[in-house]
């Protein structure tokens, strides 16, 4: 359901490189899969809520003003309630 929310296929069309595609079908098919102990640990971000278009690439700098917008408005919320 999330990745029919998300937009995969979507995202998948627009993306550039056979190798990323394969890559992120074999992770929607599989999920994520443990091969050493550090991968226990990793954890994909995902930030399909902040509405950053893909076509476009993302600054670092881009993406932390996105975030603390979203916290900023998250904590208002929730110090107004």
């Amino acid at each position: 359901m999330r990745q029919i929310e998300s937009g995969l296929y979507q995202r998948l069309l627009l993306s550039d490189g056979k190798a990323n595609k394969e890559k992120v079908l074999q992770l929607a098919k599989e999920g994520h899969i443990i091969e050493k102990p550090k991968d226990i640990i990793k954890e994909p971000y995902v930030f399909e809520f902040l509405g950053i278009k893909e076509e476009k690439p993302l600054l670092e700098k881009d993406l932390e003003y996105k975030l603390k917008d979203i916290f900023i408005s998250f904590l208002i919320e929730k110090i107004n309630k």
